[in-house]
């Protein structure tokens, strides 16, 4: 444990000093790559080794916890917990962008962070249902989720201008020191995050938080844009044309792919509405 933790703590410190003193070419990079390959493989063994040993005294120390024991066998409670958690990390996210924005001047920066904002804005009403998922009301879920698709589709339509105004200006931000790196861990991890809800969430069967994960998927997406311009502007080897082509392919395919689950959701909704009215005892 302790090796581990020494490891840990080197290739830390060292790929600290190898990216902000630019040695990331140099030989002593290499060396430091090595080190931090090398530890990743010890973390990995250790993890497979010790942790299946260490689960159940950890979920009976858990089990000790009153709102831990709900978390891990209410999975209504579970399900609230997980999605405003998530959106106050996108909230965060949101918050950054935005003082990026105004901090640099960045028409870029500041829309990414508005338009994070309001698609966040767009679970407030979701939340108001999740405590009801026991005793649903499909026809009011299924309003909610043809709301939150029309309220995707005006936002994907003023991501668009910020996109334009990305390409036509060539308008980029180059992150400071360390931080891209910050910015790629939460983009990565908002994506595993967003497919692991999908995949999870899938047997509630639930219109609204199937919404809620729409959202959440939508907000990973557009991270990777963004982290995708800072990265090109960051690491680019001075290929201005491949650069511009892969921001264009990029922002059309997170507008068409945001444009078609808009779409989608406000079709399945009124699918559904109709077969609701239909099958009610009162039409």
């Amino acid at each position: 444990l302790w090796v581990t933790l020494l490891l840990t703590l080197l290739s830390g410190g060292g790929l600290a000093f190898v990216f902000l003193k630019g040695y990331d070419q140099h030989p002593v990079g290499y060396v430091v790559y090595m080190l931090s390959a090398y530890t990743l493989t010890a973390i990995v063994l250790f993890c497979i080794k010790v942790l299946p040993s260490r689960i159940k005294e950890i979920r009976e120390r858990v089990n000790r916890i009153p709102l831990a024991k709900r978390y891990m066998t209410d999975a209504t409670f579970k399900v609230k917990v997980s999605l405003i958690a998530n959106l106050l990390y996108n909230t965060a996210f949101a918050a950054f962008y935005l003082g990026s924005g105004i901090a640099n001047r960045s028409f870029w920066m500041g829309g990414i962070g508005i338009y994070y904002f309001l698609l966040s804005a767009l679970r407030f009403p979701l939340f108001k249902q999740i405590h009801r998922v026991d005793h649903r009301d499909y026809e009011k879920e299924y309003r909610l989720y043809r709301m939150t698709g029309i309220g995707m589709l005006l936002l994907n339509c003023s991501l668009s201008l910020v996109m334009g105004q990305m390409l036509l200006n060539d308008e980029t931000y180059s992150y400071p020191g360390l931080m891209i790196f910050v910015v790629a861990t939460y983009t990565f991890g908002a994506l595993s995050v967003a497919i692991v809800h999908v995949i999870r969430y899938r047997k509630f069967k639930s219109p609204v938080l199937s919404a809620s994960r729409t959202v959440q998927f939508t907000a990973a997406i557009v991270s990777i844009m963004t982290l995708e311009t800072a990265m090109l502007e960051q690491f680019s080897m001075g290929q201005v044309e491949f650069d511009d082509l892969m921001k264009t392919l990029t922002a059309i395919g997170v507008y068409l792919l945001v444009l078609s689950m808009s779409i989608y959701m406000i079709l399945r909704a009124n699918r559904e509405l109709k077969k609701l009215r239909s099958s009610s005892p009162n039409t």
